[in-house]
C-alpha cells in the first residue's frame, strides 16, 4: 500500500481522522499539542467543577464515571509521551520537558519499539520506493 498523501491540514481537522501522521515545524506542532494539552485539562476541570454543583449532578457523575476514566485513559500523555523525529539515521524521540519518570519511561519504551521493529532501515526503504 502506497503513501497517501492528503495535503495540508488545518488546525480544526487535527482530530479530524484525515490522516494518520501530521508533519509540521517543531514550533507549530509544539503550539498544537500545547493547546490541546490546555484545552484537555481547562475540559477536565470545568466537567468536574460542573458535577459537583448539586446532588443529581454528583449522581449523574457517577453513572459516567466509567465512560469518562475510559476516554481519560485513552488521551492520557502519561501513556502517550514523545514526539519521534524523522530525517536522521536513527531513532529520536523528543520528550516533554515536564516529564514524570512515569512518562519519560514510556517515551524511552516507544523508542525501543522502534528499534526492535527496525523502523528506521523499513522508514527510508518506503520512502526510497515511493
Amino acid at each position: 500500500q502506497g503513501l497517501n498523501f492528503v495535503g495540508f491540514v488545518e488546525a480544526d481537522d487535527l482530530f479530524e481522522n484525515l490522516a494518520d501522521v501530521i508533519v509540521c515545524y517543531g514550533l507549530l506542532g509544539n503550539v498544537a499539542l500545547k493547546s490541546m494539552e490546555g484545552t484537555a485539562r481547562l475540559l477536565a476541570s470545568r466537567l468536574h467543577a460542573s458535577h459537583d454543583r448539586t446532588p443529581y449532578r454528583r449522581i449523574l457523575a457517577m453513572l459516567s464515571r466509567t465512560v469518562l476514566q475510559e476516554l481519560r485513559d485513552t488521551m492520557n500523555p502519561e501513556l502517550h509521551n514523545g514526539a519521534y523525529l524523522f530525517g536522521l539515521q536513527g531513532v529520536v524521540v523528543k520528550s516533554h520537558g515536564a516529564s514524570s519518570q512515569h512518562r519519560f519511561s514510556a517515551a524511552l519504551q516507544q523508542a525501543a519499539r522502534y528499534v526492535q521493529h527496525k523502523m528506521v532501515p523499513q522508514m527510508a526503504h518506503y520512502l526510497d520506493n515511493q
